[in-house]
């Protein structure tokens, strides 16, 4: 639900966004940014503390590497040299991130 509202807020900002300069879709896309990492790791603690001490670790592991991942693919695809396409990419990435580990969290409350 709360990632539903940020997907809202973002996108009524984008549609209030007149300047569409590199420079302007750059900071556009680097406040997305740390909009969406602030709520992947709200999410991230929240499925970490509700796991067993093993399937935390695994977890803690796996987003490492999710990462190293992201930062990764979002340097192949930032070569364009703006750093528009690189901010566009780790918004992407964070935001599919978030959703999926907010699904994970939904899956694993619904058994309890």
């Amino acid at each position: 639900e709360r990632l539903k509202k940020l997907d809202s807020q973002i996108q009524k900002t984008r549609e209030q966004d007149t300047d569409s300069n590199v420079y302007s879709a750059k900071t556009s896309a680097e406040t997305e940014l740390k909009m969406w990492d602030g709520e992947l790791n709200a999410v991230y603690n929240a499925l970490l503390e509700a796991l067993s001490q093993e399937e935390a670790l695994k977890l803690a592991n796996e987003e490492k590497d999710w990462l190293k991942k992201r930062e990764s693919d979002a340097d192949s695809s930032g070569k364009t040299g703006n750093g528009l396409s690189y901010a566009s990419s780790m918004v992407n990435q964070t935001r599919e991130r978030a959703y999926e580990l907010a699904k994970r969290y939904d899956e694993l409350a619904g058994k309890d």
